[in-house]
């Protein structure tokens, strides 16, 4: 009987503590929830509602008792910064056990080893389409457990870590939050814009596991998990640079000195000067761009006298090397700031760096021309 005994609470332990559940070629651990997979739709989703016996509830201690770790947790996942996009749809459970229940539901990120720290955005879908402005307010919510919950930011910095969404109960609804730093970005419904930011995480975590949470009085759904690292597009930006510079630096070795005096035609440039024209574009637009001060004054590289294949080299990469580091101090946000190009033309930072590109593609484009008339055959195309 005794070896009966310990088998059962082998079998227990295993069931209460061992427990995984395997969708989509992921592992997911519930803590202080139950979940299941369950046809949805006629499609397989996985369904997660919080376990009231493994973590109470009470409406007496709402502030001690929600924002809590009630999440599927992934396994074998080491998120820092990076992008997580899946759907989410929630239910009020019949019965409620809250009379205010309001289809809680969102992820948690950076959850540490113990689940005693982690980072959230969660939605209240129940009030995204409110008669009452106020309620719409509270739709969106980000927390950090365990120091910085709702009721706790509310008070701190009203209206700062909540917002508004066009969501609702019973629809499914696609979250994109990208990671980066000590900074968050929540996208709704596939919006081109940020719905809502989060300036700066409250937790100290830098990194740590993903989790599909829920609160009281939901039945949460969710489909479509996606992690994926931070496409930066500023480290775009500078690779697209850098790739120039190396593509340019063939064009000016490929040159023999004699010619770097070499026109086609009287009346244009020499390849030299069609060089250092393009390095002069180089500084201006960027300065004009993203607002670091140019060392050269305008239309000083194609004013040297020293037009030696030598120097033109140097002044030529020197260009380069100012748009990469300028580039690099930019943040992905700034991309979109909107400037007076030139004091004449509205457009985006990231609009304006294209152009600049654009500006030095076409006089490196130029000096093709300029090659074959010395004899030698252009560098081959560098789009990658």
């Amino acid at each position: 009987m005794k070896k009966i005994w310990i088998l059962i609470w082998v079998l227990c332990s295993n069931m209460v503590f061992g427990q995984t559940i395997t969708w989509k070629n992921q592992e997911f651990e519930p803590k202080n929830v139950t979940a299941s997979l369950v046809k949805f739709e006629g499609e397989e989703v996985l369904k997660v509602e919080r376990d009231l016996k493994a973590l109470p509830f009470d409406v007496q201690r709402l502030e001690t008792t929600v924002d809590e770790p009630t999440y599927v947790k992934l396994k074998n996942v080491h998120f820092e910064n990076g992008v997580i996009e899946l759907k989410v749809l929630s239910r009020i459970q019949n019965p409620s056990p809250f009379e205010f229940a309001q289809g809680f539901i969102g992820v948690a990120f950076r959850i540490n080893n113990d689940d005693s720290a982690f980072e959230s955005i969660y939605l209240r879908p129940k009030v995204g389409r409110s008669d009452n402005q106020k309620f719409r307010n509270h739709t969106v919510q980000y927390f950090s457990y365990p120091d910085y919950k709702f009721d706790k930011l509310r008070k701190l910095a009203p209206e700062t870590y909540e917002t508004s969404a066009p969501v609702n109960i019973n629809e499914w609804i696609t979250l994109r939050i990208e990671v980066t730093g000590e900074k968050a970005y929540l996208y709704v419904n596939d919006a081109r814009y940020s719905t809502f930011v989060v300036d700066k995480m409250k937790g100290g975590l830098k990194s740590g596991s993903i989790g599909l949470w829920v609160d009281i009085g939901t039945e949460g759904y969710f489909k479509d998990l996606k992690v994926m690292p931070f496409q930066n597009p500023v480290d775009d930006i500078v690779k697209d640079w850098e790739r120039a510079k190396t593509y340019t630096k063939e064009y000016l070795d490929a040159m023999p000195e004699a010619g770097y005096a070499l026109k086609p035609t009287p009346e244009m440039r020499s390849f030299a000067e069609q060089m250092l024209h393009l390095t002069d574009g180089n500084y201006s637009f960027a300065s004009a761009a993203i607002g670091g001060k140019s060392p050269i004054g305008s239309g000083e590289s194609e004013k040297t006298t020293d037009k030696s294949k030598a120097n033109v080299t140097k002044l030529v990469l020197d260009g380069y090397d100012f748009v990469i580091d300028q580039v690099k101090k930019m943040t992905p946000a700034e991309l979109s700031d909107s400037i007076k190009l030139f004091g004449q033309f509205d457009l985006s930072k990231g609009t304006a760096l294209s152009k600049c590109f654009e500006h030095q593609t076409h006089h490196r484009g130029q000096t093709t021309v300029y090659l074959r008339l010395a004899g030698v055959k252009p560098p081959q195309e560098k789009l990658f």
